[in-house]
């Protein structure tokens, strides 16, 4: 029984410190939401050379006045893995126009260290954005 325990104890102890990251966030602003961006993260990782990760944390925080999207890419192989849509609806992250504030969101990212986030309006024009990504 106290070999099970222990060994319980060691499972979680491991899991733990596998989910931490030593990266730490990379920061971009999108300060005219009336065009189109991109932005290179290749500091987040924290991994020293790992080829493929678990995943990717982001935050969007700001406001706009319309709909925009923001896609993530691999880099520099340019394959999409994920696309948040900055649009207003009953089944989006957006209820009403103005203030977002998705903070910490996890989505699925197995690629290596570098991350291209391109930012596109789809009728904003006014307002900005902070992106912060963290790639696990």
């Amino acid at each position: 029984m106290m070999v099970q325990i222990k060994f319980i104890w060691f499972l979680s102890l491991l899991f733990l410190v596998s989910c931490n990251n030593p990266g730490r966030d990379a920061d971009f602003q999108v300060e005219d939401v009336s065009k189109e961006q991109e932005f290179i993260d290749s500091t987040s990782s924290g991994s020293n050379g790992i080829k493929y990760h678990q995943g990717l944390r982001y935050s969007v925080e700001g406001e706009l006045d319309s709909a925009a999207v923001i896609e993530f890419y691999s880099y520099p192989d340019r394959r999409r893995t994920g696309t948040v849509e900055l649009v207003k609806g009953e089944n989006t992250l957006v209820r009403e126009y103005g203030k977002i504030d998705l903070k910490n969101v996890l989505m699925d990212y197995y690629e290596g260290d570098t991350l291209l986030i391109r930012y596109i309006p789809k009728g904003a024009t006014k307002g900005y954005l902070k992106i912060s990504t963290n790639i696990l």
